[in-house]
């Protein structure tokens, strides 16, 4: 006797064995049955806990400055925690690392250029999730500044600048 197991699983009366493909994820409470041959009976209530699939939720990551600190918490979602995180493909900008057991990046990038790699989240059940990211580091702006001397003739240029009848006034023409 089976009370109901999850959808997509089934029960084999002979071996006793639960497979399938689960279709949704939750707990599910459920009481098996089973009789021997010289007719004891022995009933059990059992519960198959579902995880939905593990995934990435970070689709991208922004960009970073050389010499400026950088920390950046990468997303998952589904699965069962706790989660771990890995670099199996690729490389992070040169003064950053990977926590894996929070998913965060962070550090002092060192050097400008973008790096492109690929993070993996593992689940508590072994379950793994890939994404392609890039993060771009830029070098600091600067700004340079020269100082420039002149000198100015002022009388000359203010002659130049006034009406005729104001000069004639001013001086006498």
């Amino acid at each position: 006797m089976l009370t109901v197991l999850p959808a997509g699983l089934t029960l084999n009366s002979g071996t006793g064995v639960v497979s399938g493909t689960p279709t949704t994820s939750g707990t599910y409470n459920f009481t098996v049955q089973a009789q021997d041959a010289n007719g004891a009976i022995a009933t059990r209530a059992l519960a198959i806990v579902i995880y939905g699939a593990v995934s990435v939720t970070t689709a991208s990551l922004p960009d970073g400055t050389v010499g400026v600190s950088y920390s950046q918490t990468l997303g998952a979602t589904g699965g069962k925690t706790p989660y771990s995180w890995s670099l199996p493909a690729g490389t992070l900008p040169t003064g950053l690392s990977l926590n894996s057991g929070t998913g965060v990046i962070s550090g002092t990038p060192s050097v400008s250029g973008t790096s492109n790699f690929t993070v993996r989240v593992t689940d508590g059940n072994g379950a793994t999730a890939d994404q392609a990211l890039a993060i771009a580091i830029y070098n600091s702006l600067s700004v340079t500044t020269q100082r420039f001397q002149q000198e100015l003739s002022v009388l000359p240029t203010a002659r130049l600048l006034q009406p005729p009848e104001v000069r004639r006034r001013i001086h006498g023409e």
